[in-house]
């Protein structure tokens, strides 16, 4: 009996070994190629940081060196529009791409409404869910394909002129958004002089005092060294900032089924890795800011929800169509 014993133990080494040494390396079915990868974040912003400590490294690990990365950062591919426009034709794979991206897909405008989310419990509830996913569903429609969202902070509100401390502060100060009608509205509800404006021009038009003052993550605001020219900021909160990780459409389905479930899952990773990064380097960059003299107020933001409650109603005017994905948000931010 002990000798049977003894060569049922050798036997099931033996198998056990062979299922090792045989087994399907899904590496070898991922084809090499070379992603590129398009940001206009800075170096050290949580996006790009994170695309290269963990969706380049992964990715590369993963492949077995079949895959690799390359992160165009800092803008240096040019304004995120264009970016958005070589993710569409091809020129490179993939890309993070900020509110802009409503330009080409209204469904997005949803991600941008004014106070959709309190905090980011809510947030990664709702980004992370089939509503997630329904809000990125028309994305192919125009030669794209989104693969989740990047954090980019509750927005702040930063001015060289005077404290934000209520909302008849912000009244009359002439503020930059971007070229969306998400900001753009809000802030004309809030009842600033809203200039519209490329973000690589945003710093020497602050410095320059051209505008008085902008709003974006508190990231943001210390990575591109806002704080040095903007001593007022304020936690108006008002919008979720989000950058939707894209890839091209053609490119993206003649990839392997292998290939797609890999980069699938290193997005995944990033974005998890992402959105904690994000939120401890905000609140060390509140400390930053602080530190650089920053005077920071923290308004009663119930007079700013009141002021923007126009633009969920044109919003639902302009896209009858969206209401009922708005009000699944808010009854899932419940559950």
């Amino acid at each position: 009996m002990k000798k049977v014993s003894v060569l049922v133990i050798i036997a099931v080494v033996v198998i056990a070994g062979a299922f090792m040494i045989f087994k399907p390396d899904s590496s070898k079915k991922v084809e090499k190629l070379t992603i590129k990868f398009g940001s206009v974040s800075a170096t050290n912003h949580p996006v790009v940081k994170s695309l290269n400590e963990v969706f380049k490294k992964r990715l590369e690990e993963l492949s077995g060196g079949n895959i690799k990365v390359q992160i165009f950062d800092n803008a240096s591919l040019g304004e995120e529009s264009a970016i958005m426009e070589q993710t569409q034709l091809g020129t490179i794979q993939m890309s993070s791409i900020s509110e802009i991206i409503t330009g080409i897909d209204s469904k997005l405008n949803i991600l941008n409404l004014p106070y959709l989310f309190e905090n980011e419990v809510e947030a990664d509830k709702v980004l992370d869910s089939e509503i997630g996913d329904e809000i990125l569903s028309n994305l192919p429609q125009h030669k794209l394909v989104g693969l989740g969202v990047l954090e980019n902070g509750f927005r702040v509100t930063t001015n060289s002129k005077r404290p934000i401390e209520k909302l008849a502060d912000i009244k009359g100060l002439k503020i930059r958004t971007p070229r969306t009608e998400a900001q753009i509205n809000i802030f004309n509800a809030f009842g600033a002089n809203v200039a519209p404006l490329n973000f690589s021009e945003l710093y020497s038009a602050l410095q320059q005092k051209v505008v008085d003052g902008q709003e974006n993550g508190y990231n943001t605001v210390v990575t591109q060294s806002f704080y040095e020219v903007q001593p007022y900021l304020s936690v108006t909160n008002h919008m979720y900032g989000t950058f939707i990780i894209i890839a091209n459409d053609d490119w993206w389905n003649k990839l392997s089924p292998e290939t797609r479930d890999m980069i699938k899952t290193v997005t995944r990773e990033t974005i998890e890795y992402e959105r904690k990064l994000s939120r401890d380097m905000a609140e060390e960059n509140k400390k930053i800011c602080i530190d650089h003299g920053v005077k920071i107020s923290e308004p009663d933001l119930s007079e700013f929800a009141k002021a923007v409650e126009p633009v969920y109603e044109n919003f639902y005017k302009q896209f009858p169509d969206y209401k009922q994905l708005v009000e699944k948000i808010f009854e899932a931010k419940k559950q």
